[in-house]
C-alpha cells in the first residue's frame, strides 16, 4: 500500500526540526524517504550515504524491491564534496517529470543537511577525546585560569612547581610569582594582549613551592575570544637550563654576529657540503634572500656536477691535511648568472673536523673580466707590435714596459732584454737624456706628439739615426705612460716616408680593430635579443633597432615570403630613407635565383636586381642576402651602403652576411616553435583546439569570469547517432561529419568563445560573458545550423545531422572546471535520454 499522503512543507518542517534536535542519521533519512514516497504515487525512495573515504555504503534508508528503473540526484556538501545519492525507483523506465526532478533536488538538499550535521557532531566528539588525552599526558604544563585563579591543571604543572596532585586547584596564580609586583606586572601585560584578541607569550621567572626560582616560557590565550569571562588556557615550558646557556653564549654570539654580518665579503659555514648558515653578504653575492641558503647542499650554486666534484677534490684534500684552501672558483647565482669568487676555506675546529668548515669569499668576477679584456687587448696589441715594421716601445715613467721585436732588432737586444730598463739605455749622454725628458713632458701633458730625429745608442755602443715619435696614451692620466715609435732613417727621405706610412697603418689598424670589436659586440647583443624573442614581431623590432647601428648611413629592409609555394616577397621591416619597394617576386632578385648572397659594389651595372633598380633611382653599394631554413628560402635581407674603400667594404659585407644568418636562424626558430605550439593544442582531424587546450583555457576563463563578475557557459555537444555514420558509410565518412561540425563551430563562435574537440564525436564550446537565457539561445541557434548541414562523402550525401547539447553555467552549476564539465556532461546525458536533438541546462 502506498504511504499515507503527507503535506510536503509540513513534513519537511518536522524533519528539519528532528535533525536539529540531534536525531540519529538513519532515523532522519528513513523519515525523509517516507516523506518523499508520500509525494510520489507508485515510486519508492532510496538514500545511499558514502563513508568517510568516499566509498559506497549500504542504503541508509529505503529498500525498494522489484524496481527496474529510476532516477537519482547526488547529495553534495556545502563545499562541493559528494556525500551520497537519493533515488526514486519504479517498475517502468520513463523520463522524470519536472516535479519529480525538483523533489529529488529538495530531498538531496535535506539529506545533505542531516549528513553534514551528523559528521560535524562526530568530529566534535573526537576533538573532545583528543583534547582530554593531550591535557592529561602532555610533557608541558597546562592549566586553566579564571579570574586569575587556577581552575584545573595537569600533573606536569604540579611537578614543575613542587606541589601534590590537586593542591594547586582553586589557588590564585599569585602563588608561583616571587612578588606582588611581579604578579601585577605580568597580569597587566598578559591580559592586555589577550583582551585584544591576541595570544600572549613571555619568558617569566616563577617560584616553586620550596621558594626556589625557575624560568619558564608561558603561552596564554582566551578559551573563547568572544567571551573573556570563560577564562584563559596556559601552557608552561621549563626553560631554566636554556636561560643559563643563553646567558653564557650571548656575549660570544654578539661578538661573532658583529664579525659575521659586517665583514667585507661573504662568509658561510659548511658541514658535509651542506650550508649551515651564512651571512647576508654571501646571500647577496649569490642573489638569495635571507636564510634561503641555510640547510641546502652547496651543489646548488655550482654550474655542474662535474664542477662540484672537482672542487671537492681540490679544496677538501688540503683541508683534510690541516691546510687551508685558497683559490678561485666559478659559482652560479640564483638567477643563473655565473660569477667568479676568491675563496678561503678551513676547518672550524682542527681537533674535530666533523664540525665543518668556514669559508670566506669575495666576488672577483669584474677583476677577472677586466684581466681577460686586458689580456685580449694585450694580445691584439702584441700582434700589432710583433708584425710592425718599425720599433715600438711602451714606456711608463721613463721605464720600458714592453717593446716589439723590431725595436730589439734595431737596437741589438735579445728578446725581452729591454723590459724594465730605463730609457737612458738608448741615449748618447746623460745631458741628452735630461734635455729630451724636459722637452717631452709638456707635450705629453698637452696630449701632443713629440717628434725628433736623433741618434740612439745600440747595445754594442754603435749609433744609428732614428726618427722618434712619442705620445702619452691619455693626456689627463700620465700614470698610463706613453708609446714611442722609432724608425731607422739612415736614408732620411725614405725613412720619413716609411715612418708616416707605418704610423698611419698602426692607427688605422687600431681603429679597424676597435670598429670590428664594436660590430661584433652589437651583433652578439642582437643575437642574444633574437634568441629571447617569443614572436616574429619582437624579432622584427630588434632587427629594425640594431641594423642602423650596425650599418650607419645605410638603408635596408627585411622581406619575408608570402607562403609556401608563393614566390612573392613582402616587406616586414625597413630602415633608412631610401625608397625601397614594398614587395617583389623572387625572380626579380639575383640572390634568390642563385640561392646565395649577391654583392654589388657598382649597382649602376646591368647586373643590378630589378627590385633594387625599380624607378631607376641612384643606388649605392648594396647586398641581397637570402634567408634560408632547412635549405629553403623564406626571406631576404637587403642592405644598401654608403661608399667606402675596398678593405672596409669586405668587412662590411661579412658583417651583413653574419646578420642575415642570425636573422634566418632566429626567425626560423620562432616559426618552428609556433608550429609546434599549434600542433600541441590543435586536434589534427578537425583543426579545433584539443582537450588539453580546453583544460588550460577553462581555468583561465573561470578566473577571469570570477574577477569580472561575469558568467561563463560550457556547452557539451555530441553528434547524434554518430555510430550510424561509421557503420553505414565507413570511418572516412564519420571523419567528414566531424570536420563539418568543426567548420560550423568555427564560424559560429565569437572571438571571445573557444571551440574544442573533447574526444570522439563530442565537442565543447566555452561561451564567455553570457547569461543563461542568451547561452540557451546560442545553443538553439547552433542546433538549427547543425540540422542544415548536408555533408557528402565520395559524391554521396550522408543524410541529416542532429546533435544534443548539455549546457552548464558558472557560477550556478559549478565553480571549478571539473564541476562545470561534469554538470554539462550530465545535462548532455539527459538530452540524449530525452530524445536527442535538443538543449538541456544542468
Amino acid at each position: 500500500m502506498p504511504p499515507a499522503a503527507i503535506d510536503f512543507q509540513e513534513g519537511q518542517g518536522r524533519l528539519l526540526e528532528l535533525i536539529a534536535r540531534g536525531a540519529p542519521l538513519t532515523d532522519a533519512l528513513q523519515q525523509l524517504a517516507r516523506l518523499i514516497e508520500a509525494q510520489c504515487d507508485g515510486l519508492r525512495c532510496a538514500v545511499r550515504v558514502l563513508d568517510a573515504e568516499g566509498q559506497p555504503g549500504c542504503p541508509a534508508a529505503g529498500t525498494p524491491a522489484g524496481a527496474e528503473a529510476g532516477w537519482s540526484a547526488p547529495i553534495v556538501s556545502k563545499d562541493g564534496a559528494l556525500l551520497g545519492s537519493v533515488a526514486l525507483l519504479g517498475q517502468h523506465a520513463r523520463p522524470p517529470t519536472a516535479a519529480e526532478t525538483d523533489l529529488l533536488a529538495r530531498a538531496a538538499g535535506i539529506a545533505a543537511i542531516a549528513i553534514e550535521r551528523q559528521r560535524h557532531e562526530d568530529a566534535l566528539q573526537q576533538a573532545v577525546l583528543e583534547q582530554r588525552a593531550i591535557f592529561d599526558n602532555a610533557t608541558t604544563a597546562i592549566f586553566l585560569v579564571k579570574d586569575r585563579a587556577i581552575q584545573r591543571c595537569n600533573r606536569r604543572l604540579e611537578e614543575l612547581l613542587g606541589y601534590e596532585p590537586g593542591e594547586l586547584n582553586g589557588q590564585l596564580t599569585r602563588v608561583y610569582f616571587p612578588s606582588d609586583a611581579a604578579w601585577e606586572a605580568f597580569g597587566e601585560a598578559a591580559y592586555a594582549r589577550i583582551g585584544a584578541g591576541e595570544g600572549f607569550v613571555a619568558d617569566t621567572e616563577i617560584m616553586r613551592k620550596d621558594g626556589s626560582l625557575i624560568w619558564t616560557t608561558a603561552f596564554g590565550t582566551a578559551i573563547d575570544p568572544a567571551d573573556l569571562s570563560k577564562g584563559t588556557v596556559w601552557v608552561g615550558v621549563d626553560i631554566s637550563e636554556r636561560k643559563r646557556t643563553e646567558e653564557a653564549l650571548q656575549a660570544a654570539l654578539i661578538e661573532q654576529r658583529a664579525i659575521f654580518d659586517n665583514v667585507n665579503g661573504g662568509i658561510h659555514v659548511v658541514r658535509d657540503r651542506v650550508t649551515l648558515r651564512c651571512n647576508r653578504g654571501f646571500e647577496a653575492m649569490l642573489g638569495y634572500g635571507p636564510g634561503e641558503l641555510d640547510g641546502r647542499s652547496t651543489r646548488m650554486y655550482f654550474p655542474s656536477d662535474e664542477a662540484y666534484d672537482e672542487f671537492g677534490r681540490l679544496a677538501y684534500a688540503p683541508i683534510a691535511a690541516g691546510r687551508p684552501y685558497i683559490g678561485e672558483i666559478e659559482l652560479v647565482r640564483k638567477d643563473g648568472e655565473r660569477r667568479w669568487f676568491a675563496s678561503h676555506g678551513s676547518v672550524i675546529d682542527p681537533q674535530d673536523p666533523g664540525k665543518g668548515t668556514i669559508w670566506i669569499s669575495h666576488d672577483v668576477t669584474e677583476r677577472r673580466r677586466a684581466e681577460a679584456a686586458l689580456q685580449e687587448l694585450l694580445l691584439e696589441q702584441q700582434a700589432l707590435l710583433d708584425h710592425s715594421a718599425i720599433g715600438i716601445a711602451f714606456v711608463v715613467e721613463r721605464t720600458i714596459v714592453r717593446v716589439n721585436g723590431e725595436l730589439e732588432r734595431m737596437l741589438g737586444y735579445d728578446a725581452g732584454e729591454m723590459k724594465g730598463r730605463s730609457t737612458r739605455c738608448w741615449y748618447t749622454s746623460e745631458e741628452e737624456y735630461e734635455a729630451i725628458g724636459a722637452a717631452l713632458a709638456p707635450v705629453a701633458r698637452a696630449g701632443g706628439v713629440f717628434s725628433r730625429d736623433m741618434q740612439l745608442v745600440r747595445r754594442d755602443g754603435s749609433r744609428l739615426w732614428c726618427s722618434v715619435h712619442a705620445k702619452g696614451i691619455q693626456a689627463d692620466r700620465p700614470e698610463l705612460g706613453g708609446v714611442c715609435v722609432m724608425q731607422d732613417i739612415s736614408g732620411r727621405k725614405q725613412a720619413e716616408a716609411a715612418l708616416v706610412a707605418a704610423n698611419e697603418r698602426l692607427e688605422r689598424g687600431l681603429a679597424e680593430v676597435e670598429q670590428t670589436r664594436s660590430e661584433i659586440s652589437l651583433l652578439s647583443e642582437l643575437s642574444s635579443f633574437l634568441q629571447a624573442c617569443a614572436t616574429a614581431a619582437e624579432a622584427h623590432a630588434a632587427i629594425a633597432d640594431y641594423a642602423p647601428r650596425l650599418f650607419p648611413a645605410s638603408a635596408g629592409a627585411l622581406y619575408l615570403q608570402e607562403g609556401d609555394g608563393i614566390e612573392l616577397m613582402n616587406e616586414a621591416l625597413r630602415w633608412g630613407d631610401k625608397p625601397l619597394v614594398a614587395h617583389f617576386i623572387n625572380d626579380e632578385c639575383w640572390a634568390l635565383r642563385r640561392t646565395q648572397p649577391y654583392r654589388l659594389d657598382q649597382p649602376s651595372s646591368v647586373r643590378c636586381c630589378a627590385h633594387v633598380n625599380a624607378g631607376h633611382r641612384a643606388v649605392g653599394p648594396c647586398a641581397c642576402l637570402p634567408l634560408l631554413a632547412q635549405g629553403k628560402i623564406f626571406g631576404l635581407l637587403y642592405v644598401e651602403h654608403a661608399a667606402v674603400d675596398g678593405a672596409r667594404a669586405d668587412a662590411r659585407h661579412r658583417l651583413a652576411v653574419a646578420l642575415a644568418e642570425q636573422c634566418a636562424l632566429a626567425l626560423a626558430n620562432i616559426g618552428l616553435r609556433e608550429t609546434l605550439r599549434q600542433q600541441s593544442i590543435r586536434d589534427p582531424l578537425t583543426g579545433l583546439y584539443n582537450r588539453r587546450f580546453m583544460t588550460e583555457t577553462i581555468r583561465r576563463e573561470l578566473a577571469r569570469a570570477a574577477r569580472q563578475g561575469q558568467g561563463l557557459a560550457v556547452a557539451m555537444i555530441d553528434v547524434d547517432h554518430f555510430k550510424r555514420f561509421n557503420d553505414t558509410y565507413g570511418h572516412d565518412a564519420g571523419d567528414v561529419v566531424l570536420q563539418a561540425m568543426a567548420q560550423l563551430l568555427e564560424t559560429h563562435v565569437r572571438r571571445s568563445d573557444v571551440a574544442c574537440r573533447h574526444g570522439g564525436e563530442e565537442f565543447v564550446l566555452l561561451l564567455a560573458g553570457l547569461s543563461q537565457a542568451r547561452a540557451e539561445q546560442r545553443a538553439q541557434e547552433l542546433l538549427r545550423e547543425v540540422r542544415a548541414l548536408k555533408p557528402t562523402h565520395g559524391g554521396r550525401p550522408l543524410g541529416n545531422i542532429t546533435a544534443s547539447i548539455g549546457l552548464a553555467l558558472f557560477p550556478q552549476h559549478g565553480k571549478t572546471p571539473e564541476a562545470l564539465i561534469e554538470a554539462a556532461d550530465a545535462a548532455l546525458f539527459r538530452a540524449k535520454a530525452a530524445g536527442r536533438d535538443r538543449v538541456l541546462v544542468a
